[in-house]
């Protein structure tokens, strides 16, 4: 399983996911990938893949999902914005090869009361596969998460509540940041 990740903007995602993937064991690699100005994190584990199957099952069945916790909720969109998320330019964007694993994001929003703008497809130019997207509503900051990169787009601190830091801005930097 691989992760690429911008080698200037996402150094700090970096090196948590490379030190807990380390730290439970795994085989992992880091190396620079030059076409992209990214990096790619490796991670070399048949037990790693069964696992990570085993989430997409239990995330798919609806009794399971329903009793997850919305800390637990926010966490899986947290992760998924910081892995495969866009963030900037007023928007946080979400892209996947895998339809269905959009869905169960969307459903996870919708349960929270996070708006989705946007889903649609559309071919990459890299590859002949369609690519899904989803777009959800910038008022995620105001979500208690842990998402780097929404956190470094609205200029957050990760040891205070977002609601606190962006009462205390002004309101010409509010308006500024977009829906």
């Amino acid at each position: 399983m691989d992760f690429y990740l911008n080698s200037i903007k996402d150094a700090q995602i970096i090196e948590r996911l490379f030190s807990i993937l380390a730290k439970s064991g795994l085989n992992v690699t880091k190396r620079k990938d030059k076409r992209y100005n990214s990096i790619r994190v490796r991670v070399s584990s048949k037990s790693f893949m069964g696992f990570m199957n085993s989430k997409e099952s239990e995330l798919s069945n609806e009794g399971a999902v329903q009793n997850m916790s919305e800390d637990y909720k926010i966490g899986v969109i947290s992760g998924f914005i910081d892995a495969e998320g866009f963030v900037g330019n007023g928007e946080i964007q979400l892209a996947q090869r895998k339809r269905e694993t959009l869905l169960i994001i969307k459903g996870f929003c919708d349960d929270l009361g996070i708006l989705t703008r946007k889903f649609w497809s559309a071919k990459n130019y890299r590859t002949t596969n369609l690519i899904w997207r989803l777009r959800i509503s910038t008022k995620f900051k105001y979500a208690p998460h842990n998402s780097y990169k929404v956190q470094r787009a609205y200029g957050l601190n990760p040891n205070q509540s977002a609601v606190e830091q962006l009462a205390t801005k002004s309101p010409a930097m509010e308006c500024s940041s977009g829906s």
